[in-house]
């Protein structure tokens, strides 16, 4: 009777995921790689298991077909440039087949189509391509769908200085029509740019679907002290928790 019981426990016992952080770059690197994945390590450690993939190596094994079937999803942290993903299709089927992937700010401007010879199926995944910034500035951020797990735990409003993102626009269209947008500005951010302050949609973090997978985004995360702020680690983990179906 008690290996029954054992074996049912088994069963129903849902396995712990694992989620790798990639922080390859090989265009701009963020001073701030090494210390937000740390952060991120501690603030998962409860809910997965945490593996990272540092250098051009790491992303051709652990991103390898066979190496993907071990993950939940993977996050790319500030990432930058072409880091060598070993087979770009399989990659992007292995998350259309129902798995997440989670970019942090300069993840979009990572396997950008110039820098793919002319290969936009990353970014059609991620769902905006990385058109540039101006000077870090304070914004209020437009806080969207606040049930959110990326945005309930940020409250009614939330004020922060960082590198504001700006984006491409997509051939098929707003993001909006594409996916869900969770942070947004209604005016061009007051980054020094002679558009300063006009009216414009500036989408900053979103989550969408993927085929049967999931995809969280979001601009932020260039700054330390960002990344030391609790709100931001709140935002970051509800963002990661629900590409890997984990209700908080």
């Amino acid at each position: 009777m008690l290996a029954l019981i054992a074996t049912a426990a088994m069963l129903t016992t849902p396995a712990r995921p694992t989620v790798l952080i990639v922080t390859h770059t090989t265009g701009y690197r963020h001073s701030c790689i090494e210390m937000s994945t740390e952060i991120l390590t501690r603030i998962l450690k409860d809910e997965m298991d945490v593996e990272t993939a540092k250098n051009g190596e790491e992303v051709k094994a652990k991103l390898s077909p066979e190496a993907l079937k071990k993950y939940s999803a993977v996050i790319f942290n500030s990432t930058t440039g072409d880091i060598g993903i070993p087979d770009m299709t399989a990659f992007l089927n292995w998350v259309k087949e129902g798995h997440g992937f989670v970019g942090i700010h300069s993840a979009a401007n990572t396997c950008q189509p110039e820098q793919m010879k002319g290969d936009a199926s990353f970014m059609d995944m991620l769902g905006l391509n990385f058109k540039g910034h101006g000077n870090q500035c304070e914004v209020v951020l437009k806080l969207e769908h606040p049930e959110n797990p990326a945005i309930k735990p940020l409250g009614g409003a939330w004020k922060v200085k960082d590198e504001i993102y700006l984006f491409h626009p997509h051939r098929d269209g707003s993001i909006r029509n594409r996916g869900t947008v969770l942070l947004s500005l209604d005016t061009h951010p007051p980054d020094g740019a002679p558009e300063a302050g006009q009216p414009e949609d500036v989408p900053l973090a979103w989550v969408r679907p993927y085929g049967k997978g999931k995809v969280f985004y979001t601009a932020l995360g260039h700054r330390e002290d960002l990344w030391e702020s609790e709100k931001f680690q709140a935002h970051v983990k509800g963002g990661i928790l629900q590409v890997v179906n984990i209700q908080q």
